[in-house]
């Protein structure tokens, strides 16, 4: 039965038995050169998604510096306004008025 099994092999010549040879050298590195790129593209792409994650980070934190920057400069500004209007209430002395806008 052991004979049987390699009757491919065994029945041809000698260059038979080398492109069978060459074949499976070949098939096996590019099974392993494939599964390497593979991994490699995984890697790549992991890390161009941190990259471009870290950039999105970055500038969602200096938009949110900014609109805080942008947020107290309008309070300071509603705040002196409205202290503008209340104060000529205060100093025209008309107490009635100042009730009325309260």
């Amino acid at each position: 039965m052991k004979r049987k099994r390699f009757i491919f092999i065994r029945g041809r010549g000698i260059v038979a038995k080398i492109v069978a040879s060459a074949f499976g050298i070949i098939f096996a590195l590019l099974t392993v050169g494939g599964f390497l790129l593979v991994k490699y593209e995984t890697t790549l792409l992991e890390m161009f998604k941190n990259e471009f994650q870290n950039k999105i980070n970055h500038s969602i934190e200096v938009r949110k510096l900014d609109e805080e920057k942008n947020l107290h400069e309008n309070v300071k500004s509603n705040a002196e306004l409205l202290s503008g209007i209340c104060g000529a209430y205060l100093s025209a002395d008309e107490p009635d008025r100042l009730k009325k806008s309260l």
